[in-house]
């Protein structure tokens, strides 16, 4: 055991190298067969507290290492910009139906020269300092939390359980199981949110089949600790292979705010987090039947926000007013690349803003709604690492991000995030606001990602449990 947490130790080090976000997820991989074998052995000892500990080191290793931000490099800039053109040129030949060939190879090209500054610019030299369990379980208990990790071992998923007095360790069902379950579940979740209208009885079978796997989750995930977690907020930190599952459509979970962070140390660091203050960013992009009524309402909550409409909306200005904010929404379609993660991105009304370039923001806002398209999904990486837009502004250091999980008609996420913000301004946190309004649309989309924030009044955190899911897909039907 001391060699593997010495070889652990090391890749710490190694990693922080790196400014590239692609190589610290590798070194990442290199270190999770020797964290996963250090966590076999000490669940075959039964230690709960070493559990967590060996839990938290196979992943979101990444998230330790500050940004080194260089989207602000002068000459990435310039390529940036050329990126952005390059977009705006394959959406015109698009809409055209004309070859796209060479715009293609063209921005594969720009991308590539963009990577490649990425892995020659060295690391920040620097990581967060690790947790230790003991003041995990101290911050659980002062904010009546129950912190459930969630890792496999022999096959089996299994929970290191965090709060209520005591650490505990619970066998859950098997791993694969539940990862085909929670696939199920969320095909479900995303047929149920197609811009056509369904026949009666093909809806009725895909609800019956959500019923199904959500209730069977329930049993065999939530139901062997649901005596243990009592009515404490919880906090769920999720094995890699069910980050897609659906959370808040497990029955007992449903209207109950559950916050799921991409680990405990995370949720730590972001729990203690001073918040930006800054104006609030209300911004829309084009093709969106209901952005302007939305925007329009939602501004008119925060005094002070900068309000831009579609056809304003410049990925400059945005990444500017994104700097501080204290609150943003983005009404905008979005594109998630699994193969360029970094790449994902957010189209407004003079090009899109890359995920990328989020990791440039010198003070990223503390509380992020994307009503957007395809931007709530992640890769996840070799190495346990989350990758794509919403975990790029986790990485810059954004507390909460709000996002769907499934495809979601125009008119109802207007109508849900109004109401949403309306509660927010008026003091709940997120996972609140969001808990009351899809408490009666039992299959709605919306989640909240990441971390914990007070609310805009200045309420106390957590006098609910907080919602939050990690690596779920976001569809905003804007046009058909």
């Amino acid at each position: 055991m001391p060699e593997l947490s010495s070889g652990l130790n090391l890749l710490d080090d190694y990693r922080m190298e790196f400014g590239s976000v692609e190589f610290q997820s590798g070194v990442s991989a290199l270190g999770f067969q020797l964290a996963s074998k250090g966590l076999s052995n000490v669940t075959t000892g039964g230690d709960p507290a070493e559990m967590l500990a060996w839990a938290e080191r196979c992943r979101a290793q990444a998230l330790r290492v500050p940004p080194v931000k260089s989207s602000s490099d002068p000459e990435v800039r310039e390529v940036l910009g050329r990126l952005r053109q390059a977009r705006q040129r394959l959406w015109d030949l698009q809409v055209e139906n004309k070859d796209t060939t060479a715009v293609l190879a063209r921005i594969r090209e720009l991308e590539d020269e963009i990577r490649a500054h990425d892995r020659s610019t060295p690391g920040p030299r620097r990581q967060a300092e690790r947790i230790a369990p003991e003041a995990i379980h101290d911050l659980a208990e002062r904010r009546s939390t129950l912190v459930v990790n969630l890792f496999e071992v022999g096959g089996y998923l299994r929970a290191v359980l965090v709060g209520n007095g005591t650490l505990r360790h619970t066998q859950l069902m098997r791993l694969d199981r539940a990862a085909e379950i929670g696939r199920r579940l969320g095909a479900d979740l995303d047929a149920l949110g197609t811009p056509y209208r369904l026949p009666p009885r093909l809806q009725a079978s895909i609800e019956t089949s959500m019923r199904r796997n959500a209730a069977t989750l329930a049993e065999e995930i939530w139901d062997p600790i649901a005596e243990f977690v009592g009515d404490r907020q919880v906090v769920i930190v999720p094995h890699s292979k069910i980050a897609w599952v659906p959370w808040p459509l497990l029955p007992p979970l449903r209207g109950r705010p559950v916050t799921v962070a991409p680990s405990a140390e995370a949720w730590f660091r972001a729990a203690n987090r001073p918040r930006a203050t800054g104006a609030a960013l209300v911004a829309a992009g084009p093709a969106l039947l209901t952005a302007r009524t939305e925007i329009d309402a939602i501004a008119d909550l925060y005094p002070g926000a900068h309000l831009m409409h579609a056809e304003d909306s410049d990925p400059e200005l945005v990444l500017k007013a994104l700097d501080g904010a204290s609150v943003a929404h983005l009404a905008a379609h979005g594109h998630h690349e699994p193969d360029n993660v970094l790449f994902s991105r957010l189209d407004f009304g003079q090009g899109p803003l890359n995920a990328y370039e989020l990791l440039g923001l010198d003070q990223p806002p503390g509380h992020v709604v994307l009503s957007s398209c395809d931007l709530g999904r992640s890769t996840v990486a070799v190495g346990n690492e989350t990758l794509g837009f919403t975990a790029a502004l986790l990485h810059a250091g954004t507390s909460t991000v709000v996002s769907s999980l499934g495809r979601v008609p125009d008119d109802l996420a207007a109508e849900m995030m109004i109401d949403y913000h309306r509660r927010c301004a008026a003091g709940a946190t997120p996972a609140e606001a969001l808990a009351a309004v899809g408490e009666h649309r039992p299959w709605h989309p919306f989640v909240c990602f990441g971390a914990l924030s007070l609310g805009h009044g200045g309420r106390r955190l957590f006098t609910q449990p907080v919602a939050s899911v990690l690596l779920f897909a976001d569809y905003r039907l804007g046009f058909l």
